[in-house]
């Protein structure tokens, strides 16, 4: 399922160090990781 959405550019910065300092080819996996932990996270309170 394809999910759309707009963030604001140091979002896209940061996300992008991640890929780099990972040797990621793509930002798809960083993002799902991080919500993946954000949902975790309020879950869990």
């Amino acid at each position: 399922m394809a999910l759309n959405t707009y963030v604001p550019g140091e979002l896209v910065e940061a996300i992008d160090r991640i890929k780099e300092q990972r040797g990621a080819s793509a930002r798809a996996p960083i993002i799902e990781e991080a919500l993946r932990f954000y949902i975790e996270a309020k879950q869990g309170t």
